[in-house]
């Protein structure tokens, strides 16, 4: 890369993309010089990215500097916000964020319920849900849409999916403290009047729906997945998430091709998501 080259911010995204795996995926401490050595970001030009990538990280909340015996770290922001995708933000209540065209937010409040949405998993599910709703299906031009979410956690998935334009969603967990918390998430998003969070389980939910998500283990995927098909309507989506890399095939051999068409595969840290559609015929 010439260091005289002008660098797109699609580069830095992409710089940003790698800072951020690095720093919060990792338990050790990180100093700046450390990350570019990391990062092999060794010619000028690459310098001036990775720095202005980190300076931008730390204007949006992900991440921090620290000082401790006399060196300076750069460590996640516990205050800050998990940035999903360029368009999708996870933030914590009363988060001072300013918010950029096009972009979607969710609050969350800190919870137990499978922490604060930065685990691979819960992000690999968050990209198939926006890759669905804002390029996978022509949803807008649906009258009314409706999301399940099976074991809904915290509620971001169904939170996230309203947000980017599911009309109505419901979230079901079979553990009443998850059910509390994404309760509570909800009414912090404002959402009450559209989200409705359920104890009955999957087969007790009137379908069809226009879209499916379930970030769970891969037995209960499997298990699951006739209840699953049965419930998404023909054209609709199934998003899941929760697989490990080796067991991913075995997942998409549940989902005959004749019937679900598969639109987007996803992997992080050893985990694995996955957009169907279910074909219209």
């Amino acid at each position: 890369m010439n260091a005289g080259n002008e660098h797109t911010g699609g580069e830095d995204d992409v710089f940003k993309s790698r800072i951020r795996r690095l720093i919060v995926h990792s338990p050790k401490r990180w100093t700046p010089a450390d990350v570019e050595n990391a990062l092999n970001a060794g010619r000028p030009g690459e310098r001036r990215m990775l720095r202005r990538a980190v300076r931008a990280l730390i204007n949006e909340g992900t991440l921090q500097y620290t000082y401790r015996m006399g060196c300076s770290f750069l460590e996640p922001s516990v205050q800050g916000l998990v940035r999903i995708s360029k368009g999708l933000v996870l933030t914590p209540p009363r988060f001072n964020y300013s918010l950029q065209p096009g972009e979607v937010v969710v609050s969350l409040a800190q919870g137990s319920a499978f922490g604060a949405g930065d685990h691979a998993s819960t992000r690999l599910a968050l990209v198939g849900i926006e890759t669905a709703l804002r390029t996978a299906f022509g949803w807008h031009h649906r009258e009314k849409t409706r999301m399940l979410d099976i074991g809904t956690g915290n509620g971001v998935l169904m939170i996230a999916a309203v947000r980017l334009g599911m009309t109505f969603a419901v979230g079901i967990d079979t553990d009443p403290c998850a059910r509390f918390e994404a309760r509570e998430n909800v009414r912090i998003n404002g959402l009450e009047e559209r989200i409705r969070v359920s104890e009955k389980p999957a087969d007790a939910q009137c379908g069809p729906f226009s879209l499916v998500a379930a970030n769970l283990r891969f037995p209960t995927l499997v298990s699951m997945a006739p209840t699953i098909q049965s419930l998404t309507e023909k054209g609709g989506g199934v998003i899941l998430s929760g697989i490990r890399e080796e067991e991913i095939q075995r997942l998409l051999d549940r989902y005959p091709s004749d019937v679900f068409s598969r639109l987007w595969v996803g992997c992080d840290q050893g985990w694995c998501g996955v957009l169907f559609m279910k074909r219209a015929q």
